[in-house]
């Protein structure tokens, strides 16, 4: 990752924005926090995704988060500038998963995923 690079060790310091689209993905700790990351719940008020690190390089901005379940796995998504808008605002158009430094320089080198449907839950389908 360049040294162009601002990170986050919150999404509670992230845009609102942000923290409004990753919040219909369900329940999220902060990075470092406990959370369910298999399949044997050990605390059923735990949730099942877990915030790593954002960042952002310009305006392209990216999550990375856990999800726990029957197999633990890193997602990461990238919001992008939509200035066509009244209001200029940030748009959730990618949404990929595997190796998470891979994932993160290609969000921040403009890749789309094909996930592009309005909802985030749409988008987030084949997580």
């Amino acid at each position: 990752m360049s040294a162009d690079v601002q990170l986050f060790d919150r999404i509670s310091d992230m845009p609102v924005k942000i923290q409004q689209d990753v919040a219909l993905l369900g329940p999220m700790v902060e990075a470092g926090q406990p959370y369910n990351f298999s399949d044997a719940v050990e605390d059923g008020a735990l949730p099942f995704q877990r915030f790593v690190r954002g960042g952002r390089k310009g305006e392209v901005w990216f999550v990375w988060y856990e999800q726990g379940g029957m197999t633990h796995s890193d997602h990461v998504l990238g919001w992008f500038p939509y200035v066509s808008a009244p209001e200029p605002s940030l748009v959730l158009g990618t949404a990929l998963s595997g190796n998470p430094c891979a994932a993160i320089d290609a969000v921040l080198s403009g890749v789309l995923s094909d996930k592009t449907s309005e909802s985030l839950q749409d988008r987030l389908w084949a997580i």
